[in-house]
């Protein structure tokens, strides 16, 4: 008799609905939002732990939906897996880099139709 593992999870994620407009790094998913923000390395160094990225949302209709994946286990991976995936529907109407020890805003990006 073989052992198994059994893994369940839930993930909460935003579903861009203006992603087009949104400057995405070219990734398998999850896709990433890339920005460079110029700074001095020095400074960059000195505030690298304290950066935090904000997402300015507004709600989209149908606003939520939900997912779910299933793994069998098997007799080389003995694990199960499932994962219940919650989606909330946004358009992004800007995305912020700010310091959160100091409040300073580094960048804010909108969105707009030359990204692809």
């Amino acid at each position: 008799m073989q052992e198994i593992d059994e893994y369940g999870f839930k993930e909460y994620k935003l579903l861009v609905a203006n992603s087009v407009k949104v400057p995405f790094v070219d990734s398998p998913a999850p896709r990433r939002i890339h920005v460079e923000v110029p700074m001095p390395p020095e400074k960059a160094k000195e505030v690298k732990a304290q950066i935090q990225v904000m997402a300015v949302c507004k709600l989209t209709a149908p606003f939520t939906s939900l997912g779910k994946f299933h793994k069998e286990p098997t007799r080389d991976d003995p694990k199960s897996v499932n994962i219940e995936h919650h989606y909330l529907k946004v358009n992004i109407l800007a995305i912020w880099i700010y310091n959160y020890a100091t409040g300073a805003v580094y960048a804010r990006i909108q969105p707009t139709s030359e990204f692809r």
